[in-house]
């Protein structure tokens, strides 16, 4: 790595602190959004019913005074399902291919072997398996974030840990605890540095960095354009001047906006779920109350032996009576608004209703009719995907070109194993097969609507119409095969 002054330990600290407060705003609707999805309650503060009946029936209402603080989160919650529908769409790995230098066998050829490297890139990292919590992160908070990390044979050493080959490796962030800085001017407003703090137990400490604390701290990552540094409780425990131009790390958003941040799928939806949870309860008293008559007792000291239930004989002596009041509930309207609520909620989250509802409420049920009612769904999936994909596009292009620079890769033997059209390969690279060569396409399958096959038939329709205008490389690209061209 290139020698180089290292920030101040006092100066990070207080440049994260800065940072921190900065961001509150951010946090905060994180707080909100998670608060929906999971619920928060204090255990000690649950609620009671009134058993308001004479019969000692429950009236479903909560008493005043205990619902400070209770999310009601077991009447009805629509959004964990939903962000689980939008997470097992988004949350697939894309196709990943290296671009040719040109069309010359030898080009070719190198296109395949850079592509292959940078694939093992993820592999190693796991990223299929990080692609859920990117795309959590991303649907329900509004924002993604990852970090680049070099391994060389001096952490080998360290840790022994032969599953881990040499490479770039990459690993997820809660945005929660990340803090990103831009430059601005840059194209897109580049990423210029990214604190990302935690708070860590004695234990957690000890098992992560091989150090003894005295009490739980807070810990501190810096990645910056020339350097990155690890600090616990105010001592920094790690330090690498790399001046590699870039920070290694990526910072991705949900949705393109004016600067606005925590732009979560579901933020505009958090209000009608509420309201969802006051109207089950209302229709669930309503139920209540339209189920049981209730009785009327006068002049209770007249009646004598009260029994309540079928077959049931009470005795009066006037003037007292008993009387069966009907009951007044009306659960109908209550349903009706709950239906109207779900309906606005789908529209709200871009959610199609038969991915929640599994049915579709029409007597035309063929798989064009289905493929449309989900259309206004997957062309919100693509348009965010293809957000999604341009940020994957920067963070591979970081990764080649730490593969190319980086002292303890670009010289060093790195292994490279998978799959391609039915046959497997395993093989080896150094980074210099890389050349600072960044240009690379990110393309996602189809979620919703036509199949790879359909494409496919579609596709091969277009270039026999064309007479060969519409060239086989362009039928292949647009199914997005997963083989490298």
């Amino acid at each position: 790595m290139p020698d180089g002054p290292l920030t101040s330990v006092k100066d990070l600290v207080e440049r994260a602190e800065t940072r921190v407060a900065q961001q509150y705003e951010r946090i905060d609707a994180y707080t909100e959004y998670e608060t929906a999805i999971f619920g928060r309650r204090d255990p000690s503060n649950k609620p009671r019913i009134i058993g308001s009946f004479s019969d000692g029936r429950p009236s479903m209402r909560i008493a005043a005074g205990v619902s400070e603080g209770w999310d009601q989160r077991e009447t009805i919650n629509l959004l964990p399902s939903t962000i689980d529908t939008f997470v097992s769409m988004r949350g697939q790995m894309p196709t990943t291919t290296v671009v040719a230098e040109g069309s010359e066998q030898q080009q070719l050829d190198q296109q395949t072997k850079r592509t292959r490297a940078l694939r093992e890139q993820h592999d190693h990292s796991k990223l299929g398996r990080q692609m859920k919590t990117l795309a959590f992160n991303a649907i329900a908070l509004g924002e993604w974030c990852v970090t680049l990390e070099p391994r060389v044979k001096a952490d080998f050493e360290k840790d022994k840990d032969e599953r881990r080959p040499f490479g770039v490796y990459i690993s997820s962030v809660s945005p929660r605890n990340a803090f990103p800085g831009f430059r601005f001017g840059t194209p897109g407003d580049a990423l210029d540095d990214l604190f990302c703090v935690w708070h860590l137990s004695v234990e957690a400490i000890k098992a992560a960095y091989a150090i003894d604390v005295q009490e739980d701290s807070d810990v501190i990552h810096y990645f910056s354009r020339t350097e990155k540094q690890i600090i616990v409780n105010g001592e920094r425990i790690s330090g690498v001047y790399h001046d590699l131009g870039f920070c290694p790390a990526v910072w991705g958003v949900n949705k393109e906006t004016d600067g606005r941040t925590a732009q979560s799928d579901i933020r505009n939806a958090i209000s009608i779920h509420e309201q969802m949870q006051i109207v089950m309860n209302i229709y669930l008293d309503s139920l209540m109350w339209s189920t049981w008559p209730i009785v009327h007792i006068k002049n209770r000291q007249y009646v004598t032996d009260v029994q309540i239930g079928p077959g049931a004989v009470i005795e009066t002596v006037d003037p007292g009576g008993v009387d069966m009041v009907s009951p007044a509930g009306t659960p109908q309207n209550a349903l009706t608004m709950l239906g109207a609520l779900t309906d606005a909620f789908h529209q709200v989250t871009g959610i199609s209703p038969i991915q929640t509802n599994g049915v579709i409420d029409r007597s035309n049920v063929s798989a064009r009719s289905v493929d449309r009612q989900q259309g206004p769904m997957e062309q919100r999936i693509v348009l965010e995907n293809s957000l999604f994909g341009d940020t994957f596009e920067e963070m591979n292009e970081k990764i080649l070109l730490m593969l190319s620079n980086v002292d303890g890769l670009k010289d060093e033997q790195m292994p490279m194993f998978g799959q391609e059209k039915g046959k497997t390969y395993s093989d080896t690279f150094t980074g210099s097969d890389i050349g600072g060569w960044i240009r690379n396409t990110v393309k996602w399958d189809a979620t919703l609507g036509s199949s790879k096959h359909e494409r496919l038939v579609m596709g091969l329709q277009l270039h026999k119409d064309s007479n060969g205008l519409y060239p086989l490389s362009r039928v292949m690209a647009d199914i997005d095969r997963k083989s490298v061209v």
